[in-house]
């Protein structure tokens, strides 16, 4: 059982469906998470975007620390029903500017991804390779992924910070129209070494 870690609705249990394809974000996974996005105030009064949402916890833990608003994006029909039932246990499931979508991911942001988020996250299942089409059609600001192995192009955004946790990458990305292949190499930070996440 996951659980919100801060925020006007912290210590509320989260339901995890029980899904073969579902890796829930741990609860110390998501407080180093979340620690990085507040302290460069990405969270409080951010438009997030949440895509394979799962349970919900990433965008329900981002609500409950002061975003201004949420979309949900899962396929499954069971995880989109756990994600309801967290925002109703969480109290944010009538608040406005949330949204539940049950869709593919890639195929909402073909139709939506151009509407300006300030924060989106990406916690696709390990296997996902298609990183170069969803970046291309994310307008966000700043994303959040968790990952396996090393992102295969990254298009207009930089790399922010670069975490490890186990076999898990979490990497922070900054949207920059004018960055291209060079810059990214050039970048301070994202040529530092990968930094572990205690």
């Amino acid at each position: 059982m996951l659980r919100v870690i801060a925020g006007e609705a912290k210590g509320k249990k989260l339901y995890v469906p029980d899904l073969a394809s579902l890796r829930p974000t741990s609860d110390r996974v998501r407080e180093a998470m979340f620690d990085v996005l507040e302290s460069r105030g990405l969270v409080r009064g951010s438009t997030v975007l949440d895509l394979f949402s799962g349970s919900g916890a990433l965008g329900i833990e981002a609500l409950s620390r002061g975003a201004a608003g949420v979309t949900f994006v899962e396929q499954d029909r069971k995880a989109v029903r756990a994600i309801e039932a967290n925002l109703e246990t969480t109290g944010y499931r009538d608040a406005r500017h949330v949204e539940v979508v049950q869709s593919d991911a890639l195929t909402w942001l073909e139709l939506h991804g151009h509407q300006l988020r300030d924060l989106a996250f990406a916690d696709p299942p390990y296997g996902f390779a298609s990183w170069a089409v969803l970046l291309d059609h994310l307008g966000a600001r700043n994303v959040i992924v968790e990952h396996a192995v090393e992102l295969d192009g990254i298009g207009s955004y930089l790399v922010s910070r670069r975490y490890r946790y186990g076999g898990t990458l979490v990497t922070l990305l900054h949207f920059n129209p004018g960055a291209g292949d060079a810059a990214k190499a050039e970048s301070p930070e994202a040529t530092d070494p990968d930094k572990d996440i205690t």
